[in-house]
C-alpha cells in the first residue's frame, strides 16, 4: 500500500505541473492517498460499511509499523510535531515498506508476526 500511495501522489504532480499547476482536485498527498486507499477503496466497492476503517463492528484489516528502524532512522526527533501519528504515517507512506512492518491483522487474526531484531 505505500508503494501504491507514493506512486499515486508522484503521478498527481506530474500530472499537475502537465496541466500549467492544475488544481486542488489534481493534488494528491499522503492524507489523500491513504484515504483512497482504505476508506475510499472500500466506498469505491460498496463494502465501506465493513471495512476501510478502524470503528467497532467493522472487518479488522489492519499492519503494525516499526518506525523505529530503517528510513525512519534519518529523521531526527526535532522534525516531529506534537501530532506524531501523522508525523509517522506520512515517513511510512514516503519512505516505508515490508521491512517496517512488524504484525498483519487480517479479518482480526493475526497472519504475519515478526520480531522487532530481525
Amino acid at each position: 500500500m505505500p508503494r501504491s500511495c507514493r506512486t499515486a501522489t508522484l503521478a498527481s504532480k506530474v500530472v499537475a505541473r502537465a496541466a500549467g499547476g492544475g488544481g486542488a482536485d489534481a493534488d494528491v498527498d499522503y492524507r489523500r492517498a491513504f484515504w483512497t486507499a482504505t476508506m475510499g477503496g472500500a466506498r469505491a466497492i460498496g463494502l465501506e460499511e465493513h471495512l476501510g476503517c478502524l470503528e467497532v463492528g467493522r472487518q479488522f484489516d489492519a499492519i503494525l509499523v516499526d518506525v523505529s528502524c530503517g528510513a525512519f532512522d534519518r529523521f531526527a526527533e526535532a522534525v516531529r510535531t506534537p501530532t506524531r501519528l501523522v508525523t509517522d504515517l506520512e515517513q511510512f507512506i514516503n519512505l516505508g515498506d515490508d521491512r517496517n512492518v512488524r504484525r498483519v491483522w487480517v479479518r482480526g487474526r493475526e497472519c504475519v508476526r515478526k520480531d522487532s531484531h530481525e
